[in-house]
């Protein structure tokens, strides 16, 4: 046997180890976690516009507030984000075992 031929067979899974994943990989609409997600990203573009600010020299205390406003809101969108995205997974879940 030739080492390509006994690398294709090693890294081919046997039939007995293939998991079904539908229902995990099902890509559904999400239009909470969507807007979240557009929040987040509105928040990153504002903090990357103040950090070009700040590099520039143009930085005052008003922006320091404001970027620190932006951070706790960049973490309260990502918490969201994160409990949206459990608690889809949980129901899912919940679902499938139903």
């Amino acid at each position: 046997m030739s080492p390509q031929m006994a690398n294709e067979t090693a890294s081919a899974p046997a039939d007995d180890t293939v998991t079904d994943n539908s229902a995990a990989t099902m890509k559904r609409s999400t239009p909470a976690q969507d807007a979240a997600r557009q929040e987040l990203n509105s928040v990153n573009s504002q903090m990357a516009s103040l950090l070009q600010l700040k590099n520039t020299g143009l930085w005052t205390d008003d922006m320091n507030k404001q970027s620190q406003e932006l951070k706790e809101r960049k973490t309260k969108f990502e918490q969201k984000l994160k409990r949206l995205a459990a608690e889809q997974l949980r129901k899912q879940t919940a679902r499938v075992e139903f």
